[in-house]
């Protein structure tokens, strides 16, 4: 008995336990911790860009991510999750990984935890979200439960910056999807654009990014997923999924339609993509840079219900409406 309180003392004082009182209703800030997209767009520490490799939100599944700093660094992590429990827990083993998702050293420290356990819990307080994170190391030796021990203030200070990313993200999601403090209110439903094409959907967007600026939210291969075996290898490096933010709250989203996967592609003229810009002249800048390469249909001009418009077909055969409704100004 003596032993057994003395380990439990001990994993005690190992443990990291951070808490947060958060102006969000619970359900958003567990859609944060669990959807690709989301995380992309605050997890790791302030100054860091954060690029999704894959997510399989199950028991047994895997988050894998790479971080980049500002000079260029980069370091790879992964959560294997162990309990979902929508929307209130999430277990999961966090670890240093590299690309292909195999645990390895920090890079700041050889007796760093190999595995760390972390458990997230999230309570609702009037609309408001109590939330608490306790982790400690797993299968770990003496001196690295003293190593990660002895880190609890740095680890606090870190989280602290990553918490402050994840409340900006939460705030503009908030007003992005209609959703309030207040539990009687529900989220609205967004509807953003698909695109499939035939190969080239890195190089479209490349492009596309060249245009609007921003960071891809996501951006996952199939040599990623389960699929990747059945695959010619020179499919595997084809993008599985991306996204791109293209303003106002927008997304663009597209995959590789591959034959391999049993994917008959047309490119057509069955959809356009329409884009409402902030003044005339971001209108004549988006028509021109879309347009390049490409074909005009319907150059800038005004049009008869009154607004600035135009059409095009770009080079990878989408074809796309610009506008600009001064009466909405």
């Amino acid at each position: 008995m003596e032993n057994r309180n003395k380990t439990l003392n001990e994993t005690a004082s190992q443990e990291l336990v951070i808490t947060r009182a958060i102006d969000a209703p619970h359900e958003l800030v567990f859609k944060a911790w669990t959807e690709a997209d989301r995380l992309a767009q605050w997890w790791g520490p302030k100054g860091f860009s954060v690029r999704v490799a894959s997510l399989d939100l199950r028991p047994g599944g895997t988050f894998l991510y790479c971080l980049k700093s500002a000079s260029g660094q980069e370091m790879w992590g992964k959560f294997v999750y162990r309990e979902i429990d929508v929307p209130g827990h999430l277990a999961y083993v966090s670890s240093f990984s590299d690309e292909n998702a195999a645990v390895v050293r920090a890079p700041f420290s050889q007796a760093w935890p190999l595995e760390v356990l972390n458990t997230l819990s999230l309570t609702e307080q009037d609309g408001k979200t109590a939330l608490t994170l306790r982790s400690v190391p797993l299968n770990a030796t003496a001196e690295e439960c003293k190593t990660f021990e002895d880190a609890h203030q740095a680890i606090q200070q870190g989280f602290a910056g990553t918490f402050a990313q994840l409340t900006d993200y939460l705030e503009k999601a908030n007003a992005a999807e209609n959703i309030s403090s207040t539990p009687k209110n529900k989220p609205m439903a967004t509807v953003n654009p698909y695109l499939n094409f035939a190969g080239n959907t890195e190089e479209a967007f490349l492009f596309y990014k060249s245009v609007f600026g921003g960071e891809f939210l996501a951006q996952q291969r199939f040599k990623d997923t389960p699929e990747a075996g059945r695959l010619p290898e020179g499919d595997r490096d084809k993008i599985m999924h991306i996204a791109l933010p293209i303003g106002n709250g927008n997304i663009l989203m597209a995959t590789d339609a591959l034959e391999s996967m049993g994917h008959q592609l047309t490119v057509g003229n069955n959809f356009s993509l329409s884009v409402n810009a902030e003044s005339k002249e971001e209108a004549d800048r988006l028509y021109n840079n879309l347009s390049e390469g490409g074909k005009a249909t319907m150059p800038m001009q005004q049009a008869f219900w009154g607004s600035y418009f135009g059409m095009l077909t770009d080079r990878f055969g989408i074809q796309w409406m610009v506008s600009f409704d001064e009466k909405s100004q």
